[in-house]
């Protein structure tokens, strides 16, 4: 059985008040088995603003502020949503770390390695983790 996302909704997220278009992206969080949070960021066709790979750290700030903690993992998910034609060259997912210079770094996972974090979804428009 599909489980559902802890939280699932389209947010802006800007790199600072009033600096340019903010980046507008869907969040869904999810529980690892040890009970961690994991989010999954996913890249939006409507969105105006600076990719969410561009914005990566700024998303991965504003999640940590959100859940009040670093110990989450953030995934980066480029999928149907993401383009207005699919381009399924471009859809995957990587998980974004944020090195202690505070630079963001990704590294891409599978499907097997994307279940293990967050088992079997349902992530969008026919798209699942397992």
């Amino acid at each position: 059985m599909l489980q559902h996302a802890l939280l699932d909704q389209v947010v802006d997220v800007r790199a600072a008040p009033g600096r340019g278009p903010a980046t507008r992206c869907r969040l869904r969080q999810f529980r690892d088995a040890g009970g961690r949070p994991v989010v999954v960021v996913t890249q939006l066709a409507e969105n105006e603003g600076p990719s969410v790979t561009n914005a990566a750290e700024h998303i991965w700030r504003a999640v940590a502020r959100r859940l009040d903690t670093t110990e989450f993992t953030l995934i980066e998910h480029y999928g149907a949503e993401s383009f207005a034609v699919p381009d399924e060259d471009a859809m995957g997912f990587d998980i974004v770390i944020l090195t202690p210079a505070g630079e963001p770094r990704w590294e891409p996972i599978g499907a097997a390695r994307l279940r293990s974090l967050i088992g079997p979804r349902e992530l969008g428009r026919g798209e699942r983790a397992g």
